[in-house]
């Protein structure tokens, strides 16, 4: 059970990592590629209690390389736009945490953070959806502020959720699936 709750920390940091951009100049020293990584890290263990959970390993792994790739061109400065690229890491990423956070539903199944997880993960679908629809969001900048706020409070409810979920796995709470 120590293992599973390590892992559930390590999504909790991931998604924190994802989320939380703190910039110096160019450079955000809370990459996304390193969230992926994070997460990726604690698929196995999270596999041997819900093994779909393993499917998530290739969008991860893509996701974390498109991380790694737009890292590097902020740095860098570079301009180019790449929007089929966006589009397919922007599909591949509503996938995989839907998935994810499915499977931490079910993982979850007889702890009090069950029902909340579901419930994050469809607010959270709800928000990368909308907020990925090809709008002009710049021009209503009042509903993008929003949007980004409420997008922000999901994310790191679900972490703290996570962070939660690690404490009801030390007290036994979970069922054996």
């Amino acid at each position: 059970m120590d293992e599973l709750r390590d892992a559930v920390k390590r999504v909790a940091w991931g998604y924190l990592l994802l989320h939380l951009h703190i910039n110096l100049g160019r450079l955000d020293i809370l990459p996304d590629w390193a969230g992926y990584l994070l997460i990726l890290n604690a698929l196995p263990i999270l596999g041997d209690k819900r093994p779909s959970v393993l499917l998530l390993k290739p969008p991860g792994q893509l996701l974390a390389v498109y991380g790694g790739f737009v890292w590097l061109k902020n740095i860098f400065g570079w301009t180019e736009s790449f929007p089929a690229l966006n589009l397919i890491a922007g599909i591949m990423g509503l996938y995989f945490h839907f998935q994810l956070l499915s499977d931490l539903a079910e993982i979850a199944r007889g702890c009090p953070e069950e029902k909340t997880l579901l419930r994050l993960r469809t607010a959270y679908t709800l928000f990368s959806t909308l907020v990925a629809l090809p709008f002009p969001w710049e021009d209503v900048k009042n509903i993008a502020t929003g949007l980004a706020i409420a997008g922000l409070v999901s994310a790191l409810w679900i972490c703290h959720t996570l962070f939660r979920l690690s404490d009801s796995l030390k007290m036994g709470q979970a069922s054996e699936n």
